[in-house]
């Protein structure tokens, strides 16, 4: 629970909050778990609100996240106490994330340390202890020794097998010391050791089949992205880069010889083969990271570019978010495959040209941590469109919740492009297009044949105010559409024809109403069948192309149209 302002990740700048006097009583509260080490915690606890409410406030809030707000006591013998309380709306009791942080050796990391979880009259609240440091930003940024003490940290929940699950650049605070300090581990997961290399169990850190958890895979994720966007030159970038790799080697020559030490009598023989490609890969990754030339410089950048991507896409999904906009997510899916696709067909050229044994090892193991990413991008991708088109015409599964979309004119919902990290460097960084898919008259063919006679029929049918108004929407769609496939922007016309199923459908709820026109409410579902068939079949042949086998000489235009595209629905 950290003491400073609000890191805001995209720009990197602090934004300091203002707010109102604050109270929390714990007079009445039931103490569900308690660490005895702060046994004298829990009497002052008790007593704050008796002995100091006449001083007024006696909390300050120091930040909130997705559920909670974080707040710590005035009192200075509760100096070193922070709470985190849950927002309206939120019934997170903190049992998962109190006995997260019981799994933690502060002892040897240091950090955030549980005290208590506490019931008070049916709210909920997480107590632990205040940790030191700053968030990264452009005056606080990362030196050598944060970068070693970062990884020698990450190294020790690694042999743990606890994947902290968010390690974000508001979840990592940087001392003065050059030492490093974790908090929040709402999204944690512990895997048994006997666990590390089963194919099952090692799906919930979304890690390759053959390593056992690997925390800097999820700083890599959450935080690298956004930081090296923060430079401002190539020279910056790459310097960076390349120091990092070099503090990396360290961390991946520790996990070869921990990983060979912990299987040396390994129990389970049909995981030998895996537990060998992790060996390999740390081995390989141990020495190539020793001194990065500029060819892993590329794939380093490139695979940072895919986890900004999946990361960016699953933002729009991610259940734990308020106002999320699951229009947006196929075709942020769909990027995302188009971006892993581009770090494939660059290991594809680099092991052509490698005859280094240590490299080929490395790229092989970056060809199967791509090959592992692809396959669960295809699956997500897919899933997350007919999710999309089954909220946009309600047309629910048994048990599924629908979503509320929240769109109007006076609440527009925006599309913002996902962050592209190649876009500022060299040429050679950059993917080379050549879709392979590109039809733009026939699109336009295709639309207008299914919203010109529509809505022909439609001015002529209906006169109120609201019709013609929704008339005017379906008008623009069609516009911002006919020409999104002109341009040949596929993923533009995929997000537009989503909006247009979405629409259309609140229209015709909306005619079937307030009026008895066969002509109007026929036009209506007919324009919303045709709608959904031109999406789905749109869909199709950008999934189908981004899938083919020669996909990766056939990546999918839009992939950058995607960083431009911000659209007011």
């Amino acid at each position: 629970m950290r003491t400073e302002p609000i890191l805001t990740q995209k720009t990197l700048t602090l934004k300091i909050r203002t707010v109102s006097p604050k109270q929390i009583s714990f007079k009445s509260s039931y103490f569900e778990d308690f660490n005895n080490k702060y046994n004298q915690v829990r009497t002052l606890l008790q007593k704050e609100t008796d002995e100091f409410i006449l001083t007024g406030a006696n909390v300050t809030k120091l930040g909130e996240g997705i559920g909670g707000e974080t707040y710590k006591f005035n009192h200075p013998k509760l100096a070193n106490i922070v709470i985190k309380r849950n927002k309206t709306g939120y019934s997170d009791d903190y049992a998962k994330e109190y006995k997260n942080l019981a799994l933690i050796p502060t002892h040897i990391i240091g950090g955030q340390e549980a005290v208590a979880r506490v019931n008070n009259l049916g709210e909920h609240y997480l107590i632990s202890t205040l940790v030191p440091g700053k968030c990264v930003s452009r005056d606080n940024r990362y030196t050598e020794q944060h970068l070693k003490n970062l990884f020698n940290k990450m190294f020790e929940l690694d042999k743990l097998g606890i994947y902290h699950g968010d390690l974000n650049g508001k979840n990592i605070l940087l001392n003065s010391d050059n030492t490093v300090n974790f908090i929040d581990y709402q999204w944690t997961e512990k895997i048994a050791e006997m666990n590390f290399f089963d194919s099952h169990k090692s799906q919930k850190c979304l890690l390759p089949l053959s390593e056992f958890p690997e925390n800097a895979q999820m700083f890599e994720m959450a935080s690298m992205p956004w930081y090296m966007d923060s430079f401002d030159t190539v020279a910056e970038k790459e310097n960076f880069l390349k120091t990092y790799l070099k503090v990396k080697a360290k961390y991946h020559e520790k996990r070869y010889d921990y990983i060979k030490k912990i299987t040396q009598n390994w129990p389970y023989p049909s995981e030998k083969s895996r537990i060998k490609q992790s060996l390999d890969s740390e081995q390989a990754k141990a020495e190539i990271y020793k001194n990065p030339d500029s060819d892993i410089l590329k794939l380093e950048m490139k695979k940072l570019q895919f986890l900004s991507d999946y990361r960016d896409a699953y933002s729009h999904v991610d259940p734990n978010l308020p106002g999320r906009n699951i229009l947006a997510a196929p075709a942020s899916y769909l990027c995302s495959i188009s971006s892993v696709q581009d770090y494939r067909k660059e290991i594809d050229k680099l092991l052509s040209l490698s005859f280094s044994k240590t490299k080929n090892d490395y790229l092989k193991s970056m060809a199967e941590y791509g090959e592992y990413w692809y396959q669960n991008l295809t699956s997500y991708t897919e899933d997350t469109y007919k999710y999309v088109m089954r909220m946009a015409r309600k047309t629910n599964v048994k048990g599924e919740e629908s979503h509320k979309f929240y769109i109007n004119d006076r609440n527009p919902r925006i599309f913002t492009p996902n962050l592209d990290l190649l876009d500022s460097l060299e040429t050679s960084y950059k993917p080379v297009y050549s879709s392979g898919l590109d039809a733009p008259y026939l699109m336009q063919y295709k639309l207008d044949t299914m919203y010109r006679p529509s809505i022909d029929l439609l001015d002529s049918s209906l006169e109120d105010s609201k019709s013609v108004h929704q008339i005017e929407k379906l008008k623009g769609l069609f516009k911002k559409s006919r020409k999104t496939a002109f341009d040949d922007k596929l993923l533009d016309t995929l997000n537009a024809s989503e909006v247009a199923v979405l629409k259309i459908r609140e229209f015709r709820g909306y005619v079937k109403h307030h009026f008895s026109s066969y002509v109007a409410n026929r036009t209506l579902s007919n324009l919303l069948e045709n709608s959904v068939n031109f999406s789905e079949e749109l869909f199709n042949t950008i999934f189908s192309g981004l899938k083919a086998s020669n996909s990766r000489d056939i990546l999918v235009k839009g992939y950058e149209g995607m960083r431009k595209f911000i659209y007011k629905i």
